[in-house]
């Protein structure tokens, strides 16, 4: 088992929201995937440019909550055996739902899809 990268689209969503952290992967200029070790150059890497971090799904859903107050939510439908995905904007005092799909998702795809959702309210 292992944790879901974010897409390439959503990494240059992220980053033109100010997504900087550095990751252990990383995207290039046509998408492709690159890892990379502790010494590292994230900019250049084994000839290579890096355009874009890659970072977990979750970290990345951590990053919307603590940075953004931005929270993104996942539930089982339970009638259907399929996830849904719930974006939240947390404002003093507030709650704000700011948008709710039910649709036919596995879990990752629906934490993909609220993500990318929750990044174009920043």
């Amino acid at each position: 088992m292992k944790d879901e990268l974010i897409t390439f689209s959503t990494a240059k969503l992220a980053k033109e929201k100010g997504f900087r952290e550095l990751c252990k992967y990383g995207y290039g200029k046509k998408g492709e995937l690159r890892w990379f070790d502790e010494d590292a150059n994230f900019n250049f890497y084994k000839g290579t440019y890096v355009q874009l971090s890659a970072p977990t799904q979750s970290l990345l859903q951590r990053w919307l909550r603590d940075e953004k107050n931005i929270s993104v939510e996942v539930k089982l439908n339970f009638n259907i055996n399929y996830f849904n995905w719930a974006v939240y904007q947390i404002k003093p005092q507030n709650v704000i739902c700011c948008q709710k799909v039910v649709g036919l998702y596995t879990y990752e795809e629906a934490l993909e899809n609220g993500l990318q959702e929750a990044l174009k309210l920043i």
